[in-house]
């Protein structure tokens, strides 16, 4: 679960560590694994590819948390204050007389509280609808919206590509981190969008040198081969391995598509988890719409856009319906249609007729 990318940072101005060393992914090297989109891709061409940020998938969890605790404890807090007010003034005869110092340090609690999780709340609503990656393959340059509006940009030849273990729960994802001059001190750090269960073996070091012996269940790196082969071999091996769009790159999500989302997180989990967390995803769903229809969608800045001009014509410029499945940008395309395309399918959210997946 994704959720630790935005409420903790990740440390910079500090060295490698040789864990971090050890599991490199590097951007030449081929891996044995089929590449795999992993339901991110919210646009992809012969210029760029477009994908969401790390926490989009589980969007809604830290706004119903905060919520959540914000009426319980806030909303308990000040009833407590109400009626003790109404004592200590007279008021009410029911309650005993309390001191209206009493009532003003409730009071002061109480919106202390509400306070304290409002700024965990302020990550996920009254900001971005998302924060996305862009890697530009002409440019060879990668592009990271930020949480304050603002850009990191760089060049892809630059990035050290690793596995990082998240703090709270046992998932691995892929982390970039951008290195300093002397190329050993990382100075900033973005995580994509996969995250994976990993096996002991997956972290051997003698493993993950070994091209021959990836588990093809990799999901984690398939997702890095699919990232790394778009960079350096370009799109037309890849576009038909697309499958859905995610389509949030010009307005916000709708409803039934964010709910799809969220159940797309279960793809491939035991039916009773399915069965058993079915029901806090119905109860998350109401709080992502609210924290979609209260942020804003971003838009990148003029000089990125210019850096990423699309050309007119491009045969495999795709991006998402309403209904996040693919549609070609330029219908008068002379490759194949895409809706011919039928390669092995990434697992997807249930529908009637087709299914999502993670």
């Amino acid at each position: 679960m994704k959720l630790h990318n935005r409420m903790f940072r990740h440390p910079a101005d500090r060295p490698l560590t040789e864990l971090e060393e050890s599991l490199q992914l590097r951007q030449t090297q081929r891996l044995n694994l089929e590449p795999r989109p992993q339901l991110s891709v919210v646009k992809l061409n012969s210029t760029f590819l477009e994908l969401t940020d790390s926490g989009y998938n589980w969007r809604g969890v830290i706004t119903w948390f905060c919520a959540f605790a914000i009426a319980i404890l806030g909303g308990g807090i000040g009833y407590g204050a109400i009626e003790h007010f109404l004592g200590a003034t007279g008021l009410s005869v029911e309650v005993a007389k309390t001191p209206l110092w009493s009532v003003a340090l409730e009071v002061v609690f109480a919106l202390l509280v509400a306070w304290i999780f409002s700024i965990p709340l302020r990550l996920e609503s009254f900001s971005y609808t998302h924060y996305p990656i862009r890697f530009n393959r002409k440019a060879r340059k990668f592009y990271v919206f930020r949480p304050n509006g603002l850009h990191l940009v760089g060049n892809w030849d630059d990035l050290f590509f690793t596995l990082f273990r998240t703090p709270i729960w046992d998932e691995w994802t892929l982390i970039a981190h951008v290195m300093g001059a002397d190329k050993k001190t990382v100075v900033a750090s973005f995580t994509l969008p996969a995250t994976e269960t990993l096996m002991p073996q997956d972290l051997n070091p003698a493993y993950t040198h070994n091209n021959t012996v990836f588990r093809q269940e990799d999901c984690l790196r398939g997702h890095w081969e699919f990232i790394r082969r778009y960079m350096e071999d370009g799109p037309q091996d890849l576009h038909h391995r697309v499958k859905f769009c995610i389509p949030i790159s010009e307005h916000r999500e709708t409803y039934r598509f964010g709910l799809e989302r969220l159940f797309a997180n279960l793809s491939g989990a035991p039916k009773v988890a399915i069965l058993a967390l079915s029901p806090l995803i119905l109860l998350v769903s109401p709080f992502r719409a609210f924290a979609m229809r209260t942020s804003k969608t971003p838009v990148w800045s003029e000089d990125i856009d210019a850096e990423c001009l699309v050309l007119p014509g491009d045969p495999y410029a795709i991006q998402g319906d309403i209904r996040g499945d693919k549609v070609k940008i330029f219908k008068s395309s002379t490759t194949t249609s895409i809706k011919q395309d039928n390669p092995e399918r990434e697992p997807t959210p249930s529908r009637k007729k087709s299914k999502r997946g993670r």
